[in-house]
């Protein structure tokens, strides 16, 4: 593949520059159909099964549309799905959804669970919580989590607290609320130093 072909592809999201990037991508996706089914000529029934999942692999990236769903976005990670982060810098981000529970007053990571795909994050709290029950052998009984967890149905036994809330209006009960929520965003670098 020349080395224009590659470099006329990036950028392709730029007005000025979609037109070219559009026939480069196109002459991309043209030379590695024909090499794959030269390769598939050429090789043997039994060779050709060992490495079909390779080819099925190959087939979907050159074949997947913009508007399909489960695209490939990296050929050696399969699984990875796009996030949509919601932030005008970085609108996106590619990986696996994670779930962290951390201590509340030492910062120790007790229970890690990753998510296929992209689903809501109050849907990713109860295996969350269950998996935690298993690796320290008890249910935690506060629990502080941020915004984006609202709607979780969780035990009844679990306090559930959600910043922005409807606040109580004792000072005491206020303090321990903000005192926890505080504690909740210090978590956010250990989150980061993770990634």
């Amino acid at each position: 593949m020349p080395s224009w072909v590659k470099r006329d592809a990036w950028f392709g999201h730029h007005p000025r520059r979609k037109k070219k990037a559009t026939k480069a991508l196109r002459m991309m996706r043209t030379r590695v159909g024909r090499l794959l089914r030269d390769v598939e000529r050429k090789m043997d029934g039994q060779v050709l099964s060992e490495h079909d999942h390779l080819l099925g692999l190959c087939r979907r990236i050159i074949e997947q549309k913009k508007t399909d769903t489960q695209k490939i976005y990296s050929f050696h990670e399969p699984d990875v799905a796009c996030i949509a982060k919601g932030k005008a810098h970085k609108k996106y981000e590619f990986g696996s959804k994670v779930s962290m529970a951390v201590g509340q007053r030492s910062g120790v990571i007790l229970a890690v669970q990753t998510f296929k795909g992209n689903p809501h994050d109050s849907k990713t709290l109860v295996p969350t919580l269950d998996h935690l029950k298993q690796t320290c052998g008890r249910a935690a009984k506060t629990v502080v989590v941020d915004r984006g967890y609202r709607g979780a149905k969780v035990d009844p036994e679990v306090e559930l607290i959600i910043p922005g809330k409807k606040r109580p209006r004792q000072d005491s009960k206020k303090r321990r609320l903000r005192r926890l929520c505080r504690r909740r965003a210090g978590i956010e670098p250990v989150i980061g130093h993770v990634k």
